[in-house]
Protein backbone atom coordinates (compact mmCIF):
# COMPACT_ATOMS: atom_id res chain seq x y z
CA UNK A 1 0.00 0.00 0.00
CA UNK A 2 1.57 3.35 -1.04
CA UNK A 3 0.85 5.07 2.28
CA UNK A 4 2.54 2.26 4.18
CA UNK A 5 5.68 2.46 2.05
CA UNK A 6 5.94 6.18 2.71
CA UNK A 7 5.69 5.68 6.46
CA UNK A 8 8.72 3.33 6.39
CA UNK A 9 10.83 5.74 4.32
CA UNK A 10 13.53 7.51 6.36
CA UNK A 11 12.60 11.12 6.99
CA UNK A 12 14.92 13.44 5.09
CA UNK A 13 14.32 17.05 4.01
CA UNK A 14 14.18 16.14 0.34
CA UNK A 15 12.34 12.84 0.59
CA UNK A 16 9.88 14.16 3.14
CA UNK A 17 9.05 17.16 0.99
CA UNK A 18 8.42 15.01 -2.08
CA UNK A 19 6.18 12.63 -0.16
CA UNK A 20 4.24 15.50 1.41
CA UNK A 21 3.76 17.15 -1.96
CA UNK A 22 2.24 14.00 -3.47
CA UNK A 23 0.01 13.37 -0.46
CA UNK A 24 -1.17 16.97 -0.29
CA UNK A 25 -2.02 16.98 -3.99
CA UNK A 26 -4.04 13.78 -3.53
CA UNK A 27 -5.82 15.22 -0.51
CA UNK A 28 -6.68 18.42 -2.35
CA UNK A 29 -8.20 16.48 -5.24
CA UNK A 30 -10.30 14.43 -2.83
CA UNK A 31 -11.40 17.58 -1.01
CA UNK A 32 -12.45 19.25 -4.27
CA UNK A 33 -14.36 16.08 -5.21
CA UNK A 34 -16.24 16.30 -1.93
CA UNK A 35 -14.71 13.11 -0.53
CA UNK A 36 -14.09 14.64 2.86
CA UNK A 37 -13.21 11.52 4.90
CA UNK A 38 -10.58 10.52 2.33
CA UNK A 39 -9.27 14.08 2.13
CA UNK A 40 -8.96 14.27 5.90
CA UNK A 41 -7.04 11.00 6.01
CA UNK A 42 -4.73 12.17 3.22
CA UNK A 43 -3.99 15.44 4.98
CA UNK A 44 -3.40 13.65 8.28
CA UNK A 45 -1.06 11.06 6.75
CA UNK A 46 2.00 13.34 6.33
CA UNK A 47 1.37 15.22 9.58
CA UNK A 48 3.67 12.96 11.61
CA UNK A 49 6.48 13.49 9.10
CA UNK A 50 6.03 17.25 9.07
CA UNK A 51 5.84 17.32 12.85
CA UNK A 52 9.03 15.28 13.15
CA UNK A 53 10.87 17.65 10.81
CA UNK A 54 9.62 20.72 12.69
CA UNK A 55 10.64 19.26 16.04
CA UNK A 56 14.06 18.27 14.74
CA UNK A 57 14.86 21.88 13.85
CA UNK A 58 12.65 24.44 15.66
CA UNK A 59 14.61 27.25 14.02
CA UNK A 60 13.70 26.13 10.51
CA UNK A 61 10.91 28.55 9.64
CA UNK A 62 9.99 26.68 6.48
CA UNK A 63 9.31 23.45 8.33
CA UNK A 64 7.40 25.29 11.04
CA UNK A 65 5.19 26.90 8.40
CA UNK A 66 4.68 23.52 6.70
CA UNK A 67 3.44 22.14 10.01
CA UNK A 68 1.09 25.07 10.52
CA UNK A 69 -0.30 24.71 7.00
CA UNK A 70 -0.85 20.98 7.54
CA UNK A 71 -2.96 21.72 10.61
CA UNK A 72 -4.73 24.43 8.64
CA UNK A 73 -5.74 22.07 5.83
CA UNK A 74 -6.99 19.51 8.33
CA UNK A 75 -9.02 22.26 9.97
CA UNK A 76 -10.59 23.24 6.65
CA UNK A 77 -11.89 19.70 6.14
CA UNK A 78 -13.11 19.35 9.72
CA UNK A 79 -14.99 22.63 9.39
CA UNK A 80 -16.74 21.55 6.18
CA UNK A 81 -17.62 18.26 7.88
CA UNK A 82 -19.30 20.24 10.65
CA UNK A 83 -16.83 19.08 13.30
CA UNK A 84 -16.40 22.59 14.66
CA UNK A 85 -14.70 21.75 17.99
CA UNK A 86 -12.01 19.76 16.18
CA UNK A 87 -11.65 22.45 13.51
CA UNK A 88 -11.24 25.14 16.16
CA UNK A 89 -8.56 23.12 17.95
CA UNK A 90 -6.66 22.53 14.71
CA UNK A 91 -6.91 26.20 13.69
CA UNK A 92 -5.63 27.26 17.10
CA UNK A 93 -2.69 24.86 16.80
CA UNK A 94 -1.90 26.35 13.41
CA UNK A 95 -2.34 29.86 14.80
CA UNK A 96 0.13 29.25 17.64
CA UNK A 97 2.82 28.32 15.12
CA UNK A 98 2.09 31.34 12.92
CA UNK A 99 2.28 33.54 16.00
CA UNK A 100 5.71 32.20 16.94
CA UNK A 101 6.95 32.74 13.38
CA UNK A 102 5.67 36.33 13.33
CA UNK A 103 7.26 37.06 16.70
CA UNK A 104 10.58 35.56 15.62
CA UNK A 105 10.74 37.79 12.54
CA UNK A 106 8.52 40.89 12.94
CA UNK A 107 9.67 42.27 9.61
CA UNK A 108 8.44 39.26 7.65
CA UNK A 109 5.21 40.39 5.99
CA UNK A 110 4.33 36.84 4.96
CA UNK A 111 4.36 35.59 8.54
CA UNK A 112 2.24 38.54 9.63
CA UNK A 113 -0.31 37.91 6.89
CA UNK A 114 -0.50 34.23 7.86
CA UNK A 115 -1.16 35.30 11.45
CA UNK A 116 -3.87 37.76 10.40
CA UNK A 117 -5.63 35.11 8.30
CA UNK A 118 -5.45 32.61 11.16
CA UNK A 119 -7.28 35.03 13.45
CA UNK A 120 -10.05 35.27 10.84
CA UNK A 121 -10.32 31.50 10.44
CA UNK A 122 -10.68 31.04 14.18
CA UNK A 123 -13.31 33.78 14.20
CA UNK A 124 -15.21 32.10 11.36
CA UNK A 125 -15.52 28.88 13.35
CA UNK A 126 -16.59 30.77 16.46
CA UNK A 127 -19.31 32.50 14.42
CA UNK A 128 -20.56 29.11 13.23
CA UNK A 129 -20.57 27.94 16.84
CA UNK A 130 -22.67 30.96 17.78
CA UNK A 131 -19.96 32.39 20.01
CA UNK A 132 -20.18 35.94 18.73
CA UNK A 133 -18.21 37.67 21.52
CA UNK A 134 -15.25 35.33 20.97
CA UNK A 135 -15.52 35.73 17.20
CA UNK A 136 -15.51 39.52 17.50
CA UNK A 137 -12.40 39.34 19.68
CA UNK A 138 -10.64 37.08 17.16
CA UNK A 139 -11.48 39.33 14.22
CA UNK A 140 -10.51 42.50 16.07
CA UNK A 141 -7.24 40.96 17.23
CA UNK A 142 -6.24 40.22 13.64
CA UNK A 143 -7.43 43.59 12.33
CA UNK A 144 -4.42 45.71 13.40
CA UNK A 145 -2.06 43.22 11.76
CA UNK A 146 -3.87 43.54 8.45
CA UNK A 147 -4.06 47.30 8.88
CA UNK A 148 -0.30 47.63 9.34
CA UNK A 149 0.33 45.48 6.27
CA UNK A 150 -2.06 47.55 4.16
CA UNK A 151 -0.53 50.80 5.34
CA UNK A 152 2.99 49.56 4.69
CA UNK A 153 2.20 48.98 1.01
CA UNK A 154 -0.86 50.93 -0.22
CA UNK A 155 -0.27 49.60 -3.73
CA UNK A 156 -0.65 45.98 -2.68
CA UNK A 157 -4.21 45.18 -3.75
CA UNK A 158 -4.21 41.83 -1.98
CA UNK A 159 -3.43 43.37 1.39
CA UNK A 160 -6.00 46.11 0.86
CA UNK A 161 -8.60 43.45 0.08
CA UNK A 162 -7.57 41.40 3.13
CA UNK A 163 -8.12 44.42 5.35
CA UNK A 164 -11.48 45.23 3.77
CA UNK A 165 -12.69 41.65 4.22
CA UNK A 166 -11.53 41.65 7.85
CA UNK A 167 -13.48 44.84 8.47
CA UNK A 168 -16.56 43.26 6.90
CA UNK A 169 -16.26 40.26 9.23
CA UNK A 170 -16.20 42.60 12.23
CA UNK A 171 -19.22 44.44 10.84
CA UNK A 172 -21.11 41.17 10.32
CA UNK A 173 -20.66 40.20 13.96
CA UNK A 174 -21.60 43.65 15.21
CA UNK A 175 -24.75 43.53 13.08
CA UNK A 176 -25.60 40.04 14.37
CA UNK A 177 -25.17 41.32 17.91
CA UNK A 178 -27.59 44.13 17.19
CA UNK A 179 -24.94 46.84 17.42
CA UNK A 180 -26.07 48.56 14.24
CA UNK A 181 -24.29 51.91 14.70
CA UNK A 182 -20.95 50.16 15.14
CA UNK A 183 -21.69 47.83 12.23
CA UNK A 184 -22.52 50.76 9.96
CA UNK A 185 -19.26 52.49 10.81
CA UNK A 186 -17.29 49.31 10.23
CA UNK A 187 -18.96 48.61 6.89
CA UNK A 188 -18.22 52.18 5.78
CA UNK A 189 -14.58 51.68 6.71
CA UNK A 190 -14.48 48.45 4.70
CA UNK A 191 -16.05 50.20 1.71
CA UNK A 192 -13.53 53.04 1.91
CA UNK A 193 -10.71 50.52 1.68
CA UNK A 194 -12.21 48.40 -1.10
CA UNK A 195 -13.62 51.26 -3.18
CA UNK A 196 -12.46 54.72 -2.08
CA UNK A 197 -14.40 56.45 -4.87
CA UNK A 198 -17.58 54.53 -4.02
CA UNK A 199 -17.19 55.34 -0.34
CA UNK A 200 -17.06 59.06 -1.10
CA UNK A 201 -20.23 58.78 -3.20
CA UNK A 202 -22.01 56.85 -0.45
CA UNK A 203 -21.56 59.60 2.14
Amino acid sequence: MPTGRRSRTPVTPGGGATSRSRTTGLATCRFEQGNLPAALTSYQTPLAIVNQLAQSDPGNAGWQRDLSLSHNKISDVQRVQGNLPAALTSYQTSHDIFERLAQSDPGNAGWRRDLSVSHNKIGDVQVEQGNLPAALTSYQTGLPIGDRLAQSDPGNGGWQRDLSVSQERVGDVQRAQGNLPAALTTYQTALAIADPAGAIGAR
